[in-house]
C-alpha cells in the first residue's frame, strides 16, 4: 500500500532524503513550493533520516512551518494539516507542539478533520512537559523519549501521563549525508516520535493494519512483547546472527543474485512470486539502482543481520538479494543466480544451489528457483 510520510517542522534538507516526495513551505497559511536552503542538520532533516533508518522504503515530504529560531505561527500548522489532508497524505509526523491552552481550540479542529480525512498523526510531547498539543489529545499517537530503549524499540506507556501512549528510543546512529559522518541523537522527545512514524509506516505498507487511528493503534499494542519479566518493547531489527546459524523452524529462503546487472531480473523475479501470491523482501548493495521495491544495505554484514528481522517482522516467504559477487564467501543462501561465472568464482557457489543465467527468460530462471526451493 503506497503511504507517503509528512514531516511537519523547520523543512528537510534535499541532501537527506534526496528522493523527497514534495517539499512545500507554508507562511501566513499560504502553501507555496519550497525552495529555501536547508541545512542537513536540521531539525526535520534528523527526524526524517530517523524515518528513513527504520522505514528504508517509505516516501517522505516535508512540509516547513517554522521559521528563525523554530518558531512558526498556529495558523501554518493548522494549514499544514488541512494540506495533508486534502492532498491524501495519510502519515503525518510533528516532532513540534504547543503547551499553551489558548491553542487548543484551533488545533484540535485542525486535527479532527484531518483524521476525519484518513490522516494518521505522530507526535511528540514537547520536553519537560507532561501534556502538549496534538500529542495529547485522544486521536492522535503521542510519543515521549525512554532512555532505556534503543534504535526502533518502543513500548506502551500503561499508566499514560497526559494522554501520552508511547515511548520510544530517542538514540540513533544515522547519517544526514553521504558526504557527512555518523551522529548520533539526543534524548528529546523529537527523536522518538518518528520511532513509531517508522513502525507505523511498515505495519500499513506491508497491510497488517488498516489505514486508521484505531486500526494502527491495536496493531501498535500487539505488536509490542509482553513478556511481565522484561521491559515491555517492540524491536524490529532484535533478530541477529548469520544465515548458516539462523535457526531452522525460522528460516526465511534466501535467494542471490550475483551482480549489478541482476537488479533488473531481481525485481522481474520479485515481482513473479508476488503475483503468485508469496511475499518476497527484496534487499540491494547498489543503492543507486533500489526502487521502491528495493531496501538498500550497505554491506553484507548489514544483510546478514538485518534481512531476516525484516522477512520475519512482514512474514515475508523469501528474501532476495543483488550483492557483489566477490561477497558471496561470507553468505550462506539456498539459491545463488549468476552467469558467466569464473572458476575461483564457481569455487565459492559449488556447494549452492546454482541457476547459470545465461541465455534464459526471467520465466525459465524463476521456475528454476521454484523447483529448488521446493525441494529443500
Amino acid at each position: 500500500m503506497e503511504t507517503s510520510i509528512a514531516v511537519i517542522d523547520d523543512g528537510v534538507s534535499a541532501s537527506t532524503i534526496r528522493d523527497i516526495a514534495f517539499n512545500k513551505t507554508i507562511e501566513d497559511g499560504e502553501v507555496r513550493e519550497s525552495c529555501d536552503f536547508v541545512s542537513q542538520y536540521s531539525h526535520a532533516s534528523i527526524c526524517a533520516a530517523i524515518i528513513r533508518r527504520y522505514a528504508p522504503i517509505a516516501k517522505i515530504g516535508s512540509i516547513q512551518v517554522l521559521g528563525k529560531c523554530n518558531r512558526g505561527k498556529l495558523t501554518d500548522l493548522t494549514s499544514s494539516l488541512r494540506w495533508c489532508a486534502w492532498n491524501d497524505i495519510r502519515l503525518i509526523n510533528l516532532s513540534i507542539g504547543s503547551v499553551q491552552a489558548y491553542d487548543i481550540p484551533d488545533l484540535r479542529k485542525a486535527v479532527n478533520d484531518a483524521v476525519t480525512q484518513g490522516c494518521i498523526i505522530v507526535a511528540a510531547c514537547k520536553n519537560g512537559h507532561k501534556i502538549s498539543y496534538p500529542a495529547s489529545f485522544h486521536n492522535v499517537l503521542g510519543v515521549c523519549a525512554n532512555n532505556s530503549l534503543c534504535d526502533s524499540q518502543y513500548s506502551i506507556n500503561p499508566k499514560p501521563n497526559g494522554g501520552i501512549e508511547f515511548s520510544a528510543s530517542a538514540i540513533h546512529s544515522i547519517q544526514l549525508s553521504e558526504t557527512e559522518p555518523v551522529i548520533h541523537t539526543t534524548e528529546f522527545n523529537s527523536y522518538a516520535a518518528p520511532v513509531i512514524t517508522a513502525s507505523v509506516f511498515n505495519m500499513i505498507y506491508f497491510e497488517k493494519c488498516g489505514l486508521n487511528v484505531k486500526d494502527v493503534r491495536t496493531n501498535l499494542f500487539l505488536e509490542v512483547d509482553n513478556d511481565e519479566n522484561e521491559s515491555t518493547y517492540y524491536n524490529s531489527h532484535r533478530i541477529s546472527g548469520y544465515f548458516n546459524n539462523y535457526p531452522n523452524n525460522h528460516k526465511v529462503p534466501v535467494v542471490l543474485f550475483l551482480g549489478r546487472q541482476f537488479m533488473t531480473l531481481a525485481i522481474s523475479i520479485a515481482e513473479m512470486f508476488m503475483k503468485s501470491n508469496y511475499l518476497p523482501i527484496l534487499f540491494s548493495r547498489i543503492k543507486g539502482d533500489c526502487t521502491n521495491m528495493s531496501i538498500h544495505i550497505e554491506n553484507v554484514d548489514m544483510l546478514n543481520k538485518f534481512c531476516h528481522s525484516v522477512a520475519n517482522y512482514c512474514n515475508a516467504d523469501l528474501v532476495i538479494a543483488v550483492i557483489n559477487v566477490n561477497e558471496i564467501d561470507r553468505l550462506k543462501p539456498d539459491v545463488v543466480v549468476v552467469s558467466g561465472a569464473t572458476d575461483a568464482q564457481a569455487k565459492h557457489i559449488k556447494d549452492y544451489s546454482l541457476i547459470l543465467a545465461d541465455g534464459l527468460t526471467n520465466t525459465r530462471v524463476y521456475n528454476k528457483i521454484i523447483t529448488f526451493l521446493e525441494n529443500e
